[in-house]
This record gives C-alpha cells, sequence and structure tokens, in this order.
C-alpha cells in the first residue's frame, strides 16, 4: 500500500509511511481519512516517513489546495500538534521544506522535515533509544 498508518494512542502519534508513485492529492486525501479515524484524539503528533517514495507529482491545483490547507492552520481551533515529516529526497524534501517555512510558530500545528527517523522521533516529544522499535526503525545507539 503506497499510503499506510498507524495510531499509537497510548503515546499520542500518528505513524504515516507513504511509499511508490503519489500524487499530491492522494497524500491530502490520506491525511484527511487518517484525521477521521475514530482512534485519533486532538493533539496528537504526526510522524510521516516518506523516505519510501519513488515519485511525487504536484500540480498547480493540488499545490493550492495544499497551500489553502496551511493557511486554514492559523485559524484551526484544535490543541497544538506537532509534524515531523522524514524525507530523503527531492522533489519531497523541498516541499516539506516549503511548509516549513509556510508555518510559523504561532501555528497551531508546527513542522519540521529530517533526513532520519532519530531526530524526528525527538521533535515529536518521543525518545529515540525507546521508541524506535515501535516503528521499526533501527535502534539508536
Amino acid at each position: 500500500m503506497p499510503c499506510r498508518y498507524t495510531l499509537h494512542p497510548d503515546i499520542g502519534i500518528l505513524h504515516c509511511r507513504f511509499s511508490g508513485h503519489l500524487h499530491l492529492d492522494d497524500i491530502l486525501g490520506f491525511v484527511d481519512r487518517a484525521l477521521r479515524d475514530p482512534g485519533h484524539r486532538d493533539g496528537t503528533n504526526i510522524l510521516a516517513d516518506a523516505r519510501a517514495l519513488t515519485r511525487l507529482d504536484i500540480d498547480g491545483p493540488a499545490q493550492r489546495r495544499l497551500s489553502d490547507r496551511l493557511v486554514a492552520l492559523e485559524r484551526w481551533r484544535g490543541m497544538p500538534r506537532s509534524c515531523a515529516i522524514i524525507a530523503a529526497g527531492e522533489p519531497v524534501w523541498s516541499l516539506v521544506g516549503s511548509i516549513v517555512a509556510t508555518t510559523s510558530l504561532e501555528s497551531p500545528v508546527v513542522f519540521d522535515r529530517f533526513r532520519n527517523p532519530s531526530g524526528a522521533l525527538a521533535f515529536v516529544g518521543l525518545n529515540p533509544r525507546l521508541h524506535s522499535d515501535r516503528f521499526g526503525y533501527l535502534p539508536v545507539p
């Protein structure tokens, strides 16, 4: 499956993995579905791993939809949360960089990008040494 997720309510994490060839609209729709999951709670932090994406198609309308969502975050009244995105190559690294630059610390959702899981786990408030195995990542020495 190119998009899959697991909720970890005991530690407040929505863990997403993206792989293969996707369009930005696939990711936006997937995120909508994951956030509507009955097990999802307000304030859940997001750990998204996009390192296995081999291709990401982005067109003008999809880019506009992403931009509209980011602007709407300023009006969102949900609990604050962090979203760590793990990305290795282009164009995902640059796309995530634009998301990080567009959102601010005043936004209730704070984004950052990472090249490895250890930094991403720490960003969402987890200890990489304790939690790496839980998400299928190699243990941190």
